[in-house]
């Protein structure tokens, strides 16, 4: 049984939960000439890194760049900025899917509490601190 805190929170845990689901069999469904062209891009990414950033990088430190070598640094440094940010949507996904399912669970056992379960009280009781503390949200007596 799920238990969420309101309508809004299980819509966008279900929301959440397709997009999740799409990404996952997106990656699962990758050819293997797909998976080796992602590979090979970001070997060549960071060998185009190596043999042309770091260079560029040591020269900005004592001199400036020529408008050549400004456009050489964003063409290489594309690439990065890409996969840079591909990593931080994936971290932000896993980070609200185990925050999504840590609500569940949490808004779970506080129902189970209402509910009289003496064992669900005692474990929402010493969850409740630790919960208030990961909260970001000034609503923390609404848990109450």
């Amino acid at each position: 049984m799920e238990f969420f805190d309101s309508h809004e929170t299980e819509q966008e845990s279900k929301e959440f939960s397709k997009k999740v689901n799409d990404f996952l069999s997106n990656i699962r469904t990758m050819s293997e000439e797909d998976l080796q062209e992602l590979k090979e891009q970001v070997t060549h990414a960071v060998k185009h890194f190596e043999d042309v950033l770091i260079p560029l990088l040591e020269k900005a430190k004592t001199e400036k760049l020529t408008d050549e070598e400004n456009e050489l640094f964003i063409k290489t440094f594309e690439p990065f900025a890409k996969l840079k940010q591909g990593i931080e949507d994936t971290l932000l996904f896993l980070g609200h899917s185990l925050k999504m399912r840590a609500d569940g669970i949490f808004f779970n056992i506080k129902q189970q509490a209402l509910n009289g379960d003496p064992k669900a009280k005692e474990l929402y009781e010493e969850l409740l601190p630790k919960y208030k503390e990961t909260l970001l949200s000034d609503d923390i007596e609404d848990l109450n």
